[in-house]
């Protein structure tokens, strides 16, 4: 009879500590996207572009959504941004794809793919063979 209370006690106990992977989306806030983001080069395929590159950022903030969506297992985390001050949208951040989507305003969406490092962020797209690419380095917080 022990026996059996023992292995009925431990298989409540295994049913209550399982979870339902829940907690498999990394929140947005631990994916180091956040932030604002100022540039430091960019260029097309292994060239570093010229131009002057003064002045332009990026800012990625949280949305007022409580959860990021989990769109069959892709890990989808979204939020805001602003681009320049003067550029406002959302974005989508697939983890699975490193791509990140941003929908301005007036509707028109743009698609990169993303590496981000430590306190870097490179943001990249191709048209046709060439592979067109921007780098912005974290701003500190003060």
């Amino acid at each position: 009879m022990k026996k059996l209370l023992f292995y009925f006690a431990f298989s409540l106990l295994c049913l209550f500590s399982c979870n339902d992977n829940s907690n498999d989306i990394i929140p947005l806030q631990e994916s180091s996207i956040m932030g604002q983001w100022l540039i430091n080069s960019k260029g097309i395929n292994n060239l570093t572009s010229t131009e002057s590159i003064c002045c332009e950022f990026i800012i990625f903030t949280e949305d007022d959504e409580d959860e990021d969506e989990d769109d069959d297992d892709s890990n989808i985390l979204t939020g805001n941004y602003n681009f320049n001050g003067d550029t406002y949208g959302t974005f989508s951040m697939d983890l699975n794809n490193n791509t990140i989507t941003r929908i301005t305003e007036n509707g028109n969406s743009y698609t990169q793919e993303y590496l981000i490092t430590v306190n870097s962020l490179e943001l990249w797209y191709y048209e046709g063979v060439d592979r067109y690419w921007v780098k912005y380095s974290l701003y500190p917080d003060e």
